[in-house]
């Protein structure tokens, strides 16, 4: 067969699987920005625009990061797509990626100081649960993990004495900073731990491939004409 028929051949097999698909089941945490349960954030946005606009209905579920995770790589899978994927990670990827990690660091001065991310060697380190910050090597391997699924938990785990350290995202921290009131007991350093570009996720299977091909070809334009810098420029996300 001559490449420009099978070049077709895979994109009109592709319209035909993807013309059968009619709904997305999607797993994620409830990230502030991102994917509140209220149908808002930068990754709602992005659904509704590939997916909803061209008649997929998104079902949607919330929990934390790693049973996701599990769900997308099961066998027969739970979910067909979750965010923020590393290239490690289990699932397909999409060609353009979501972001590259630029975290956030917050500490009490009076017990700590920061340098750079050998400051977390041998401290205990909160972050969010099922985050692999150690396993892409954005925290030193013998740092301890003790995990939240709220970042409120972990910062008062933080200003009760319990960790060392807290690390989560520049809005996020903000946020919930000035709602505990904490502002002048805390350091707060952003970007000061950069890690690896994450993606959206597809399961494995042919649902899975039918939407990652059809979240390719509309991410694409999107890209291509701003559209995507613009959705990141409002949400005040600096990590695309």
């Amino acid at each position: 067969m001559k490449p420009i028929v099978l070049f077709m051949s895979v994109l009109l097999f592709s319209a035909n699987l993807f013309a059968s698909v009619k709904s997305a089941s999607v797993c994620a945490p409830e990230w502030e920005f991102y994917t509140e349960k209220n149908g808002s954030g930068l990754y709602h946005d992005i659904w509704k625009e590939v997916f909803e606009k061209h008649g997929v209905a998104i079902e949607m579920t919330y929990s934390v990061y790693e049973r996701c995770e599990k769900g997308l790589s099961d066998s027969p899978a739970q979910y067909d797509v979750m965010p923020g994927c590393y290239e490690s990670d289990p699932g397909l990827k999409s060609d353009i990626e979501l972001g590259i990690e630029l975290l956030t660091i917050v500490f009490d001065p009076s017990r700590q100081t920061w340098n750079d991310k050998t400051s977390l060697s041998g401290k205990n380190v909160a972050w969010e649960q099922g985050f692999t910050f150690k396993e892409v090597g954005i925290v030193p391997e013998d740092a301890k993990h003790s995990p939240y699924t709220k970042l409120v938990q972990g910062l008062k785990m933080l200003t009760a004495g319990r960790v060392d350290y807290v690390i989560d995202y520049p809005q996020a921290v903000s946020e919930r900073v000035e709602e505990l009131g904490i502002k002048g007991k805390v350091n707060i350093i952003e970007h000061a731990l950069t890690g690896p570009k994450f993606y959206m996720c597809f399961a494995d299977n042919e649902n899975g491939q039918a939407l990652l091909s059809h979240y390719n070809e509309k991410m694409k334009p999107l890209f291509e004409s701003g559209w995507i810098k613009a959705l990141y420029n409002k949400y005040e996300d600096p990590a695309f």
